[in-house]
């Protein structure tokens, strides 16, 4: 059964976005899903004090609107021709646009949302850093942030990384990524990171339970290959060093994990995997 049943992709006017889209398109094939996509452009005008006024009515508030609706129109046309009959999708006015694009997935029925991130471009400024973080605590669903050149690294086969904590949270995770690893033909690594020590109790308590985890994935999921790998440090850099390592294409991260991930999971951390990340970064709410 996939993990996801339809995908809302965010459109911008940058490479950035294209990017996002790409990545979307391949999942969306990979799993048969059908894909929507939204461009939510900000009002009032000065919203975008990189524009040139002149060329749209100098200031009018009616020109400018029209100037964007019909921008992101053919912006948005243009992708759907690409995409084929299961792509929909729309130019939607709003703000703040984690809201617009929350509330938009809500009412389609998406369970994933795929977006670029540091996108800035004059009306696609949309996910910089606390935004993307803003709205995956308010969008209930998985987010899926797609760095710069990162579609580049999503391919089918490519290892997907999970964190994990052992925690029923972080198990949203474990169980979404495995299904995406299945379905991309595609190995799993799940990493443990925490701070003890190599010999200290609890780090023996973490090597019994992450190859029990692994060795209950493969049993559940066959044909799934599972590597398991515990570390300990800096959460962040290290998940994102392992993905670097082993050729990634996927980091999962299932959010609030209470135990040694669990900076990772939520907050700041998060923000840093995303930010420094190559790799598209799949971050899963709880209940996802």
């Amino acid at each position: 059964m996939p993990p996801f049943h339809r995908a809302l992709a965010a459109l911008d006017y940058s490479h950035l976005g294209d990017g996002a889209l790409e990545v979307a398109r391949a999942l969306c094939e990979a799993l048969d899903l059908p894909l929507a996509l939204a461009h939510v452009y900000e009002t009032p005008w000065y919203a975008y004090p990189e524009i040139e006024l002149g060329a749209m009515g100098g200031g009018d508030p009616a020109a400018i609107e029209g100037w964007f609706r019909e921008k992101a129109g053919r912006l948005l046309e243009a992708r759907l021709a690409e995409l084929g009959p299961r792509a929909s999708g729309e130019v939607i006015e709003g703000t703040p646009i984690h809201r617009v694009l929350g509330e938009h997935a809500a009412a389609i029925g998406a369970d994933l949302l795929v977006a670029g991130t540091h996108g800035r471009s004059a009306p696609g400024r949309f996910l910089l850093g606390s935004v993307a973080e803003t709205l995956l605590r308010t969008a209930g669903i998985p987010l899926l942030v797609v760095p710069e050149g990162g579609e580049a690294r999503f391919r089918a086969g490519a290892p997907i990384v999970c964190a994990t904590d052992f925690s029923a949270p972080a198990r949203d995770g474990v169980r979404i990524a495995a299904a995406l690893a299945l379905a991309l033909g595609a190995p799993l690594e799940l990493v443990h990171v925490e701070r003890s020590q190599p010999g200290d109790p609890e780090r023996r308590e973490s090597e019994r339970l992450l190859a029990y985890e692994a060795e209950n994935l493969e049993a559940s999921h066959p044909g799934l290959t599972v590597g398991t790998h515990l570390r300990y440090g800096d959460a962040s850099s290290t998940i994102v060093e392992l993905a670097e390592h082993h050729g990634a294409g996927l980091v999962v991260i299932g959010t609030r994990g209470e135990k040694s991930l669990a900076r990772v999971l939520v907050g700041s951390v998060t923000d840093r995997v995303i930010r420094r990340s190559s790799v598209p970064v799949l971050a899963i709410p709880p209940g996802a």
